[in-house]
């Protein structure tokens, strides 16, 4: 499944009418925000007018009125978007939920909102902090993001029929409905202006007012967001409508009220690239340490793709060993540590409210370690390198070389950067353990009373390490919008299915848990699809990437030589540093883009 497809506008219908008007929440991406740390250049101070761009959620919302419908007309549109952690605090507290982050954008006029027949679009653009938290969720805590749309009518009447339809997964609180009646007028308080495009319109039919001239209408256009509602200026080239008094009688058939209110919502991934070109991460560490009676040693980390799920190659070299020691067993550790902080906590001694979770997963190992009850191991036990004066052959100079898998995003989560505010911190470390032994010493390094086999020692050398998230691979990384392409394997075919009937749009299951892999909807009439559970055999077919098998946008998905492959496509592109955004240079590298976008290249 792709993280794409987990995104994808997946949709459900509150009608089977496709003549009725429909509500659309669009944003690049299918939602994926990706956001790069901006770094200040060196020395420059703030008061010296260094300025960077801020993070900025943009989108449209889309209103289709079909043809031969008539106009239909609103109280307001709202877009709203919120920060929302939820978080397990222990025993006593239990879970809390609460908003960490708000904004909204309302669009309003007291006489209505018209939608004219064919398409009209409303854009937003939310100025995010710089430090808004990345989509997250572990055990204990959870971290999302939510962008809403409402429209607004009047008080839905016991008389009104469904009027309004949405193209996302919808919570009418009230069936939008048409009323013929008499509706008090909405008060006035802001009307902001938002971009309008749409299909021409057909002659007025007599029963209604005339439409306002085209001209007059391209100039609406939702103003910046900001907490505060935004008010109506006196230059607005919104056009006055007539009261909803001045035509009533017969001429207010024509005047289509919506009834009731009606909220779309999508939910955004934000995506933190610790690389501060947006390009991939690669990891490149060498750490040197001494070990007591060992001697130095260097330990070399190497990812040529570094992110949660990667594959990872670690080199463990020792110059020269005593003859007298023994190495049993090596192993190679991410530990993650999570601290939760509870926004409500704030003030002194809200440190020692924090709960604090550590977990350490094995990424690759060498040998086998003795049980910690042998205090002594003899010759019997096996060991990766025994010296000549220890009972073994091994002499001088020792490397090990190994790769191991990074845990997929189920088990680990991206490292929180350093700026970034968010309840819920994730920090880590790369571990090297070193189980050994020195013949005729015991664990502190004093001579033993009798010669022999010498006490299990550990020796340990860590590293903290930023890690990314799994979506930050060269087929995700400095996308600047998500643009279908007839030759990806994203495309599927623009038409009904056959079958039930449906568009492509309409084939994704909402009902699940936004979290749930991308699947076929299963709410179909049986007797329609020939399926006992609800699913359309054919839609079942067309939904791409349908189960976690198929996730190939994402390393947690991608198999360990695939992953290989990737490492060494862009090591042939010249490193991290060469992969950079695709804005930047289309033509950079794009034969080791398209391999790592899965189109194999004939070289």
């Amino acid at each position: 499944m792709s993280f794409f497809q987990r995104l994808a506008p997946t949709r459900r219908t509150t009608s089977n009418k496709r003549e009725d008007p429909t509500l659309t929440l669009h944003v690049p991406a299918y939602g994926a925000l990706y956001l790069t740390r901006q770094v200040r250049p060196f020395g420059v101070q703030e008061d010296e007018g260094y300025h960077s761009e801020p993070y900025s959620l943009r989108g449209w919302v889309q209103v289709k009125v079909p043809a031969d419908h008539g106009r239909c007309r609103c109280k307001s549109i709202k877009v709203a978007f919120k920060t929302i952690c939820r978080l397990a605090m222990g025993p006593n507290r239990g879970w809390e939920e609460d908003v960490i982050f708000e904004r909204e954008e309302l669009l309003e006029d007291e006489n209505g909102i018209w939608f004219e027949e064919g398409s009209t679009r409303y854009e937003f653009a939310f100025t995010l902090p710089d430090g808004v938290p990345a989509m997250d969720w572990h055990e204990n805590a959870k971290i999302r993001h939510e962008l809403h749309a409402v429209v607004e009518g009047v008080p839905p009447q016991s008389h009104g029929v469904r009027l309004f339809q949405s193209l996302r997964a919808s919570s009418p609180s009230a069936g939008p409905s048409r009323s013929r009646g008499r509706s008090p007028a909405p008060s006035r308080h802001h009307s902001p202006t938002a971009s309008r495009g749409r299909s021409p319109l057909p002659s007025p039919s007599p029963s209604r007012p005339p439409s306002p001239p085209v001209g007059e209408m391209s100039a609406l256009r939702l103003d910046s967001p900001s907490i505060s509602l935004i008010h109506r200026h006196t230059n607005s080239s919104l056009p006055q409508t007539p009261s909803y008094d001045d035509v009533a009688g017969p001429s207010s058939e024509g005047q289509d009220w919506l009834e009731g209110t009606f909220a779309v919502k999508r939910n955004i991934r934000v995506v933190w690239n610790p690389n501060p070109t947006g390009g991939v991460n690669s990891l490149d560490e060498k750490v040197r340490d001494s070990a007591s009676d060992l001697g130095e040693y260097e330990v070399h980390f190497k990812a040529p793709i570094w992110t949660v799920c990667c594959v990872m190659h670690t080199r463990i070299h020792f110059q020269h060993l005593p003859p007298t020691a023994t190495i049993f067993y090596i192993r190679i550790d991410l530990v993650q540590t999570v601290v939760l902080r509870s926004p409500r906590d704030r003030g002194p001694g809200s440190e020692d409210k924090a709960i604090h979770t550590t977990r350490r997963h094995i990424i690759s190992k060498q040998g086998n370690r003795p049980a910690k009850e042998v205090k002594k191991p003899d010759a019997s036990f096996h060991a990766v390198w025994r010296g000549v004066n220890a009972g073994g052959e091994d002499d001088g100079e020792f490397n090990m070389v190994t790769k191991g898998r990074l845990p997929n995003d189920v088990d680990s989560r991206p490292s929180t950067l350093e700026g970034v505010e968010t309840p819920v911190h994730v920090s880590h470390q790369l571990q090297v353990e070193v189980v050994y032994s020195i013949w005729g010493q015991d664990h502190l390094g004093a001579p033993l009373h009798k010669a022999g086999p010498g006490e299990q020692r550990t020796s340990m050398i860590a590293r903290s390490v930023t890690l990314p998230g799994c979506p930050n691979i060269p087929e995700n990384v400095g996308l600047p919008e998500y643009v279908p392409d007839p030759a990806s394997r994203f495309s599927q075919p623009n038409t009904p299915c056959p079958l039930c009937k449906i568009p492509p749009e309409d084939r994704y299951c909402t009902k699940c848990p936004f979290d749930r892999a991308v699947h076929p909807r299963h709410d179909h009439n049986p007797k329609v699809v020939g399926s006992p559970d609800g699913v359309c055999p054919v839609c079942s077919v067309l939904v791409v990437h349908e189960g976690d098998k198929h996730w190939t946008a994402c390393a947690c998905a991608l198999g360990f030589e695939e992953m290989e492959r990737l490492g060494e496509s862009v090591e042939r592109a010249g490193g991290a540093a060469a992969v950079r955004r695709w804005e930047e240079d289309e033509n950079y590298g794009k034969e080791e883009y398209e391999y790592a976008r899965g189109r194999q290249i004939q070289r």
